[in-house]
C-alpha cells in the first residue's frame, strides 16, 4: 500500500536503501580492482620487454667497438704502410667519366630523296669515354655507334686523343697553348659544333656541312678575347695510315669583342690525295666528301681548299648566326682541267615561342661554276657515286622544337631543297620531313 501523500518513509525503507547501495558500491570497487591488477601486469610485461631490448642494444654496442678498434688498427697499419711508398702529388684520383647522346627519328622524303621509304631509324648513336691521366692531361675518346650518314651497320672510330692543357705549363699566359693529338674533329668553322642532335636546334644541317674526323695534331688556346686553332692531319678517308706526304691544315682565329658577338675566320686544305687510295677526303662537303673528278687512269693527285667567315648573336631568349666563304677542287689529271670554284653561304634564327618550346629556321646554298658531287637531299647513289653533276643547291629548313630538359629534346621539321644540275635542269622531289628525338646522358 502506497504511503500516503506527506508522509515519511519508515525505517525499513531506508534500511533497504542502504543495503542496495553497499551492494553497487562493493561491486564498483571489485571492478576497478581488477582493473588496477591488469594494468600493473601489462606495465610489467612491458618492463621486462624494455630490458630485453637495453641487453641487446647493450651487446650490440659493445661490438661495435671491439669492430671500429680493429678498424682502427688496420687503418693505421695501412697509414703506416703507405708512407713508405710516398705517392705523386700531380697523380690525381683516377676517374673515367662515360656519357654520350643519341637521336630517333622518323623520315618521309620524296621520290627521289635520300629517305623516299619513309620510315624509323636511330638516326644518332655515340659513346664519350674520358680521363684524367695526370695533372693538365686527359684522355678523350667516341665510339660512333651509328649516325644519319653512315651507310653501314658497322661502328666506327670517332674522335680519340690525347689532351694536354697548358703545355708549357707557368711559363706562358694560362690556356694559352695546349696540344692535342690522335684523331680529332676537323676545326673548319662553327656549325660543326653544334651538328650533333642534341646541340642542333634542327634536324638537317646546312647544305655545305662542312664537317669531318682525321688523324694528326691540333694546337689551340686563348687570351682575352681572342682564341685559335691550328691542325695538320692525313686529309684521307683511311684511318690506318696515309698514303701521301702533303698534309691536311685547318687554322681559325676567333674573336669576341662583346659578351653576344662572336667572329671567326677559317682556312683549310686538304693537301694531295692520292686517286688510288684515298678515294675520298675526311672533310665532308654538300651531305657527301670531297672526291676526284678525273679518270683514275690519268689522275694520280687531287685535293681542295675553303674559306669562311662566320658571325653569331645571342641573347637570352635566341640566337642569329650566319657563314659564307669560297673553295676550290683541282687534281693532276693529265687529259682534262677538271678545276672549278664554290660559293657557299648559311644564316640562322633560332628563337624562344614560349616556355620550352622555340623555332627555328635555316636557310643554306652550296654552288660550283662547272658543277661538282654534291649530293644534299638527293639519292646518295645518283649524285655522289654516279656521274651527275650538281650546279647549285639551296635548301630552307623550317623546324619547331621542345625542351623537356637540356637533356631530352623533340624537334619537327620540314625541309625544302631546290637543287639544280650542270645543265640547269632541275633535281625534282628531293623535299622531306622529319620528326626527332635527341637525348643526352
Amino acid at each position: 500500500m502506497a504511503p500516503l501523500p506527506g508522509r515519511r518513509p519508515g525505517w525499513t525503507q531506508l534500511a533497504l536503501f542502504f543495503c542496495c547501495f553497499s551492494l553497487l558500491q562493493g561491486q564498483s570497487q571489485e571492478a576497478t580492482l581488477r582493473e588496477l591488477l591488469e594494468q600493473n601486469r601489462l606495465l610489467r610485461d612491458q618492463a621486462r620487454a624494455q630490458q630485453t631490448q637495453i641487453n641487446e642494444l647493450k651487446q650490440r654496442i659493445e661490438q661495435l667497438a671491439v669492430s671500429q678498434s680493429e678498424h682502427d688498427e688496420k687503418w693505421a697499419s695501412i697509414q703506416a704502410a703507405s708512407k713508405e711508398v710516398p705517392i705523386p702529388a700531380d697523380t690525381p684520383d683516377r676517374r673515367v667519366i662515360i656519357s654520350g647522346q643519341g637521336a630517333f627519328s622518323y623520315t618521309d622524303a620524296q621520290s627521289r630523296g635520300e629517305y623516299s621509304e619513309a620510315g624509323f631509324r636511330v638516326d644518332d648513336a655515340r659513346v664519350y669515354i674520358e680521363s684524367q691521366i695526370r695533372r693538365n692531361t686527359y684522355l678523350f675518346g667516341e665510339l660512333i655507334l651509328t649516325q644519319r650518314q653512315t651507310k653501314d651497320d658497322a661502328f666506327h672510330l670517332g674522335e680519340f686523343y690525347l689532351d694536354l692543357e697548358n703545355l708549357f705549363g707557368d711559363s706562358v699566359a694560362d690556356r694559352l697553348v695546349n696540344l692535342r693529338v690522335g684523331r680529332l674533329g676537323i676545326p673548319f668553322g662553327l656549325e660543326y659544333l653544334h651538328r650533333y642532335p642534341i646541340h642542333n636546334p634542327l634536324i638537317t644541317h646546312s647544305v655545305s656541312d662542312f664537317w669531318g674526323i682525321d688523324e694528326g695534331v691540333e694546337a689551340y688556346g686563348e687570351s682575352g678575347r681572342v682564341s685559335y686553332v691550328l691542325a695538320v692531319q692525313n686529309g684521307g678517308v683511311s684511318q690506318l695510315r696515309d698514303f701521301n706526304r702533303d698534309k691536311s691544315v685547318t687554322v681559325r682565329i676567333s674573336w669576341k669583342p662583346l659578351r653576344e658577338l662572336q667572329l671567326s675566320l677559317s682556312g683549310f686544305r686538304t693537301g694531295r690525295l692520292d686517286r688510288a687510295q684515298d678515294n675520298t677526303s675526311e672533310m665532308w662537303i654538300g651531305n657527301a666528301f670531297f672526291r676526284a673528278i678525273g679518270k683514275a687512269t690519268s689522275t694520280n693527285t687531287y685535293q681542295a681548299e675553303l674559306g669562311q667567315f662566320d658571325a653569331s648573336w645571342t641573347w637570352a631568349s635566341g640566337s642569329l648566326s650566319g657563314a659564307a666563304g669560297r673553295g676550290s677542287y683541282d687534281d693532276d689529271d693529265s687529259t682534262a682541267d677538271n678545276g672549278r670554284s664554290f660559293k657557299f653561304y648559311q644564316t640562322q634564327l633560332v628563337q624562344d615561342i614560349w616556355s620550352k618550346l622555340y623555332s627555328a629556321i635555316r636557310y643554306s646554298s652550296l654552288s660550283s661554276n662547272r658543277g661538282y658531287y654534291l649530293q644534299g637531299l638527293g639519292n646518295y647513289k645518283d649524285y655522289f657515286h654516279g656521274e651527275t653533276l650538281t650546279r647549285r643547291i639551296s635548301r630552307f629548313a623550317l623546324g619547331l622544337g621542345y625542351r623537356f630538359s637540356p637533356d631530352l629534346i623533340f624537334k619537327v621539321e620540314h625541309t625544302w631543297e631546290d637543287a639544280r644540275k650542270e645543265n640547269g635542269d632541275k633535281r625534282p622531289d628531293e623535299n622531306q620531313v622529319a620528326a626527332e628525338v635527341a637525348v643526352r646522358f
